[in-house]
């Protein structure tokens, strides 16, 4: 099985946002990995990329948990990005809120937050996610280059 990823920087101008994402929380563990397991199943078995479910518990969101912010409402997650270095990672809208702008949200937030450190923005995608390809390109990224990976 091979795919071809692709690497993004954003190259679009200044980006304000008044959507508030919270930093992980450990009261969100099991939630957060029931959603991110969800959105993120169809593409890695689409891919042959296993494990199928990326965490188990919320032991594996130890280290990770620094870099995770959430868009939550009365208690649901809405969405998650992870902000690790210059990179925008692990986006995703919880299947109930798709569809209605919260992707486009957050990535925007995302990137208000990572023009505040003042640093690059990139990101990857594999290219069998049209659906985000697409947002990204439409949200200011371009893609930098392509590989080829194989599994």
């Amino acid at each position: 099985m091979e795919f071809t990823a692709c690497a993004m920087e954003y190259q679009g101008g200044p980006v304000q946002s008044s959507l508030l994402l919270q930093r992980f929380d450990d009261s969100f563990a099991g939630q957060y990995i029931s959603l991110y397991n969800e959105a993120f199943l169809p593409m890695r078995k689409a891919l042959g990329v296993k494990p199928y479910a990326v965490y188990a518990s919320a032991a594996e969101l130890e280290e990770p948990k620094e870099d995770i912010f959430l868009l939550v409402r009365n208690g649901c997650i809405i969405g998650s990005v992870a902000l690790r270095g210059n990179e925008i990672d692990d986006l995703f809208v919880s299947p109930a809120f798709q569809g209605q702008g919260f992707g486009r949200a957050i990535l925007l937030a995302a990137v208000a937050e990572m023009q505040q450190r003042d640093r690059p923005i990139s990101l990857h995608v594999a290219d069998w996610n049209q659906r985000a390809l697409s947002l990204y390109q439409n949200c200011g990224f371009i893609v930098t280059c392509t590989e080829t990976i194989i599994r």
